[in-house]
Parts: C-alpha cells; sequence; structure tokens
C-alpha cells in the first residue's frame, strides 16, 4: 500500500508535541527553569500533539479501509493488530511498576481491567483515564474505529438508521462526560479523506498548501492558551481546525515531499514510531524523574534530557520489541480472507 510520507512525518511530529508537553509537566516548579518554562506557548502547543493525531487517524483509517477493500472484520483485525498488543504491553509494565514502585499509587483494580477493554469508568481516584494516562486518546481511538466500521460496513436502510442515530449518540457520551467532546476531530481527518478522493488536495499546488500550513500553525500557536487551558468547545473548533489545516496543506505538499524521501528518513522514523513513542514517553518519563531526584541538576537539563530519552527508547522500543517480539501476537486470518 502506498505510504504518505506527508501522513508520517505528522504523525512523528505529534508524537514529539506530546512528549515535550509531558517531559515538561513531570517536573513540579518547572516555570522557575531558564530556558523550560511550564507556562510558555510553546509548552501549551504541546497539547496540540493529540488533536493532530485524532484527525490524522479519520484520515488514515479511511484512506486505508479504501485502498486495501477489507471485509468487517478484516478491518477490525487490522485495527487490534495495530493498537491493542503494544498497549497491553506497556498498560501491564506501567500498571506492575505503579503497584510496587509509588506509595502514592491508587490501586484500583477495577480500573486496571477497563482499561485493557478501552472502557472509560470512573476509578477510586476521581478521574476516567485509564491506567496507562495517555490511553484516554486509545479510548476515543477505539470507539471511532467501532463506529466507524458499523457505519462504513452498513448498507442501504441499516446505514441510513445508523446516520441518525450516530451523532444522537456521540452527543450523549459527550455529555455524559465518558468522552471529550474533541473525539469530533476524528470526523475533520474523515473530511479531508474524501477531499483527498475527490482530487481536491492535489489540485491545491504549492503555494496554497504552504498557505494553509502557515495558517494552521499560527492557529495552533495563537490560540494555544484558550485552546489547552480551557478546552472543550474551543479546542475543538481552534485546534481542530489548525491541525485540519495543517493535515491538509502537508497532504498538499506530498508530491515534493515523495521526491526528497530519502532525505527524510529519521522523520518519517519517527512517524512510524510514534505510537510507540506515544505510549511509552509517560513510562519513560517517571523512570526517568525517580533517577534525577537523586541528583542536582537544573530544571531545564532534566526537562530536556527527559524529553531525549523519551524520543530515543521510543524509537528503539518501536525497532527491537514492536516490530520483532509483539507482532508475533497478531491476530492472522486464514489465508484467501
Amino acid at each position: 500500500m502506498t505510504v504518505l510520507v506527508s501522513i508520517q512525518l505528522l504523525r512523528g511530529l505529534a508524537a514529539i508535541l506530546v512528549a515535550y508537553i509531558h517531559a515538561v509537566q513531570l517536573y513540579p516548579g518547572v516555570a522557575s527553569g531558564v530556558i523550560i518554562d511550564e507556562y510558555s506557548l510553546l509548552t501549551s502547543v504541546g497539547g496540540s500533539g493529540v488533536d493532530l493525531f485524532f484527525v490524522i487517524s479519520g484520515f488514515i483509517v479511511c484512506f486505508v479501509s479504501h485502498h486495501k477493500n477489507r471485509s468487517f472484520s478484516e478491518f477490525l483485525v487490522a485495527r487490534f493488530n495495530r493498537v491493542v498488543p503494544i498497549y497491553w504491553f506497556w498498560t501491564s509494565l506501567f500498571a506492575f511498576f505503579m503497584w510496587v514502585g509509588s506509595d502514592l499509587y491508587i490501586k484500583d483494580l477495577l480500573k486496571i481491567v477497563c482499561s485493557y477493554f478501552f472502557i472509560p469508568i470512573m476509578g477510586l481516584d476521581g478521574n476516567r483515564q485509564p491506567i496507562l494516562s495517555v490511553g484516554w486518546t486509545l479510548n476515543c481511538e477505539i470507539l471511532f474505529y467501532l463506529l466507524f466500521s458499523f457505519g462504513f460496513y452498513m448498507k442501504g436502510f441499516i446505514r441510513n438508521i445508523f446516520s441518525v442515530i450516530l451523532p444522537l449518540f456521540l452527543a450523549y457520551v459527550i455529555y455524559l462526560g465518558l468522552y471529550p467532546i474533541i473525539i469530533l476531530e476524528f470526523s475533520i481527518g474523515v473530511l479531508i479523506y474524501l477531499l483527498w478522493k475527490q482530487g481536491v488536495v492535489k489540485s491545491l499546488g504549492t503555494f496554497l498548501s504552504l498557505v494553509l500550513l502557515f495558517l494552521g500553525c499560527f492557529m495552533l500557536f495563537v490560540t494555544a492558551d484558550i485552546s489547552y487551558h480551557t478546552g472543550g468547545i474551543y479546542r475543538l473548533l481552534l485546534w481542530g481546525s489548525g491541525a485540519g489545516l495543517i493535515v491538509l496543506g502537508l497532504l498538499g505538499l506530498e508530491d515534493h515531499l515523495k521526491i526528497r524521501q530519502e532525505k527524510l528518513k529519521l522523520p518519517i522514523l519517527l512517524g512510524d514510531s510514534s505510537y510507540t513513542l506515544y505510549l511509552t514517553h509517560w513510562f519513560w518519563g517517571f523512570v526517568t524523574y525517580k533517577i534525577f531526584a537523586h541528583f542536582n541538576f537544573s530544571i531545564d537539563v532534566q526537562v530536556m534530557a527527559t524529553f531525549l530519552i523519551m524520543i530515543t527508547s521510543g524509537v528503539l522500543f518501536y525497532i527491537h520489541i514492536e516490530k520483532t517480539i509483539l507482532s508475533k501476537f497478531y491476530i492472522r486470518l486464514p489465508i484467501g480472507r
């Protein structure tokens, strides 16, 4: 299947943004750092990595489903293989280390079980985040996969009924607080795919693509404070739109990026390893934080070292764990399916 260089670059960027903001947030009092500032615009923009991931996922799920012409079961199995084994691995590892290594950790067995099955229950700690806290985005992702697969593979009258029920269902689960409103950002990615499929993206041209890319980045930075700290509908409208413009703009430059693919091996590798990096960075951040507690390094050094360790370990574990070991646990469909 065709690999889109633009999407790989964006996935890598999104993972780096999330890792950066979490590296900063790991250290209390980081605002006193000379270079790193907990309340800076750059730190807040790191949160937009999640919004980029949601828009990218909406696009790529449509792209993959169309190009591979998969059946309903093949689609779900492919998504399971991509998301679940590595998530279970790191959830198990993180839960074990927190259970035995942290006196502050609230031992909530029900929440651990629900974390494995992407069920956003309210835990004893008073929040709906799973054990591996970044997994809240996976809860959203799994719901999107299920809704997309039902809608995509339904036919005729049943699909029409589903089209009516879907907005009501999403409004209800968002109202209950089970899922954040930014789950709707997946639909922005779906819309971008429809534009891609109709040839609109390819017809943008270099100049307009660059303009869209610039406007998207501008929106992420200028609206960072209100989007990140206020969240909700503001984040959906501002960061969701900004992320959509960035994805649209970079996709419009795909032909230029494809020509330079050999020179972009490292950024593409970051894109390939972005999921592993995303899941593992919090774990390595926690370990690094514990180690640095025994030294007298400046806040700036601790944060930057933690950030670099997050990135490096994510790439290494993608190469040596996900690609070689965890892939052996993938579900294999019978030949001919």
